[in-house]
């Protein structure tokens, strides 16, 4: 029986490895849904007070590159030729062998340079020509050749073109995939789990295939009793710092994590899929390598050893079983649980993989919901309408505690404005009020294990609120306290007289049931 088990459990996991190279939609089982448009105005304002929306930081995202490249070659009226040279660069950049390099720079330099320089049309300066024509002569063609041509190319799009681009729709698209981006909550319900593919000192290692993109990972899974009995606490927090630290950057010769979570008995790190082996069992199957190959696969250790050091951190379990090699036969380090260094979050191994995957899948279902709404109702996509020419802070979504015994949730538009809080339902008219004036405290709440944000109203009631994601709940919160805190400081410099209490909005007679006492008050 346990024959037959292991034998069904390598067919799933050869069909999941099949189907990992099929089209994104037949291999994808669970969609990624992107929020409505006008999560712009709350991401907006979140990445702006981050620092996320300059220029450089906005191109050198894989889906903020795509989705800027896409604006200049389809929306912009004037011609962006240097993104294609941009590219090439890059592609460039990539190449190992210094002959490819060398084939490849003598056509980037007579297709993008010389054709422009003969055509005296070449927008770029004498400095940065100079510097290719010289490398070029020697014959050298070093990785950087063309970096001056990556600066400058930079320079001409980060001006007006870049202004433009943040005034339209992809910059729209954009927000809203950063909005999936940092609310990702994984659980093993967003993975098919599959046969153990090793072990360890702490647990097991698994085939898995991701729900929503349907690429396949290896997921590491540390069972938190056997962590506990052998003190390895350290060793687990040490292993998800040092892995979010060397995957980082671009290195092939890294075992990369791209995610990590827990359950209540697992710690979980999702990592790339090495189907290999490792070089343990190739010496101990094979024998004694030839020098050829002794080389090749020393000089893909050193490279990654390389990266590891450039980012100061230390490998100290370097051994035949830890170092894994990829279905090309390229070598990879793997188990990092020695390493000791901080913690870095990082978004482009997402990033890439929804490139890879499903990136134009999402996008054309989106596009094609979004005209579905607009067509059925002509206000939808129009709610920021109401906030133009007006002094509103932020506008967006949110679902508020409602109905006469505020046990269910409505999801409604809100519009911040520095002296009062405006919202309406879907198809309303008419807008509901709640003045700053009305308000005594701006509070963080949990119901049922969500977070919500709690509004104490004069006369002992509440107004809940909770939104759809956590970085909408984070600026939703920060703007209704820092708008409120300025209302209350100028409402008591004001000067004192008598004003005729304003009458508080409906639905607020009660708290929520969560909040009443045994009496339900």
């Amino acid at each position: 029986m346990a024959d037959l088990e292991a034998v069904l459990a390598d067919v799933s996991y050869l069909m999941a490895m099949e189907k990992s190279k099929s089209t994104p939609a037949a291999r994808a089982s669970k969609k990624i849904s992107l929020p409505e448009p006008s999560i712009r105005s709350v991401m907006q304002k979140y990445l702006e007070e981050r620092g996320e929306l300059t220029f450089d930081k906005i191109f050198n995202q894989k889906i903020g590159f795509l989705l800027f490249k896409d604006y200049c070659m389809n929306e912009i009226d004037e011609a962006v030729p240097q993104l294609k040279f941009y590219e090439e660069i890059k592609e460039y950049e990539k190449l190992d062998s210094e002959e490819e390099r060398l084939s490849r720079s003598r056509q980037i330099y007579d297709t993008y340079i010389m054709k422009e320089l003969l055509s005296c049309s070449h927008p770029f300066s004498k400095k940065a020509v100079d510097h290719v024509q010289t490398h070029l002569a020697k014959k050298q063609v070093p990785p950087s050749l063309f970096q001056p041509y990556i600066e400058e190319i930079c320079d001409s799009l980060r001006g007006k073109i870049f202004q433009k681009f943040m005034e339209s729709d992809k910059f729209t698209r954009f927000c809203q995939w950063k909005n999936v981006e940092l609310n990702i909550h994984l659980t093993m319900n967003d993975f098919s789990v599959h046969r153990i593919i090793g072990r360890g000192g702490f647990g097991e290692v698994y085939g898995c295939r991701k729900a929503d993109t349907g690429k396949m990972y290896a997921m590491k899974c540390l069972d938190k009793k056997r962590i506990k009995m052998k003190q390895g606490e350290t060793l687990a927090l040490n292993e998800r710092i040092m892995l979010s630290l060397v995957s980082t950057g671009d290195c092939p010769f890294i075992v990369c994590m791209t995610y990590a979570f827990h359950t209540p008995d697992k710690l979980c790190f999702i990592l790339d899929l090495m189907n290999g082996g490792d070089l343990h069992y190739h010496l101990s199957q094979h024998g004694v390598f030839s020098e050829k190959e002794m080389r090749f696969y020393a000089t893909e250790i050193i490279l990654g050893l390389e990266h590891m050091h450039n980012r100061f951190v230390v490998y100290r379990d370097l051994k035949p079983a830890n170092i894994l090699l990829d279905e090309h036969g390229h070598l990879v380090d793997s188990d990092q649980e020695l390493y000791k260094n901080f913690p870095l979050v990082i978004s482009e191994r997402w990033q890439q993989e929804v490139a890879e995957t499903v990136y134009d899948a999402v996008n054309a279902d989106t596009d094609k919901i979004e005209a579905r709404k607009r067509a059925k109702n002509k206000q939808l996509g129009h709610e920021e309408d109401y906030a133009l020419g007006k002094d509103c802070i932020m506008h967006g979504y949110m679902l508020k505690l409602g109905n006469p015994f505020l046990t269910q949730w409505q999801r409604r538009y809100f519009y911040l404005f520095p002296n009062r809080l405006e919202w309406r339902g879907e198809g309303e008219s008419r807008q509901n009020l709640l003045t700053m004036e009305q308000i005594v405290s701006v509070e963080e709440t949990q119901i049922k294990d969500k977070k919500c944000i709690l509004l104490r109203i004069k006369g002992g009631k509440q107004f809940v609120l909770q939104c759809e994601s956590d970085p909408e709940f984070v600026q939703w919160k920060k703007e209704l306290t820092e708008t409120f805190t300025e209302a209350q400081r100028l409402l008591r410099r004001a000067p004192k007289f008598l004003n005729k209490s304003r009458s508080t909005v409906v639905e607020l007679s009660k708290p929520p049931l969560s909040h009443r006492n045994s009496n339900g008050l």
